[in-house]
């Protein structure tokens, strides 16, 4: 951060101690508005702050997927060992080959990489869109 002498101005609300309840709150797989609130500062500060400081944001974000894989490598360890998980890991992952029946799937029930991938594969197998009825 900058040195009091170079900056003009109110002084940051990030200071050391807010940082270091944001980096808590992400490091256990948190979100921005959580760690917002856990913080004690609005989302237009935190915004403004990883604008100021862009070293931040990378670190939240480092911080953010250390959790994803903490709880991957957690996964893989239990499907190892329960055939139960290892079976709902891969009915939830393949549908189309480890679900239930292949005829009664949705575009919802994929993962896509792209929106371009989703449409081809709606038109390629016939798929209908199941929107949700607004009553």
């Amino acid at each position: 951060m900058a040195t009091k002498k170079n900056r003009r101005g109110r002084p940051t609300k990030l200071t050391p101690e807010v940082i270091a309840k944001l980096e808590w709150v992400f490091s256990i797989g948190g979100t921005i508005a959580e760690a917002c609130r856990h913080a004690g500062i609005s989302r237009t500060v935190y915004y403004e702050g990883i604008k100021r400081y862009p070293e931040f944001a990378e670190k939240f974000a480092r911080l953010q997927e250390q959790m994803i894989l903490e709880a991957r490598n957690t996964l893989s360890k239990g499907v190892k060992e329960s055939p139960r998980l290892a079976q709902s890991f891969l009915s939830n992952t393949r549908p189309h080959e480890f679900g239930k029946d292949p005829n009664n799937y949705s575009p919802a029930d994929f993962y896509w990489a792209s929106a371009q991938e989703r449409k081809e594969a709606i038109e390629r197998e016939g798929w209908v869109e199941r929107l949700p009825s607004i009553n």
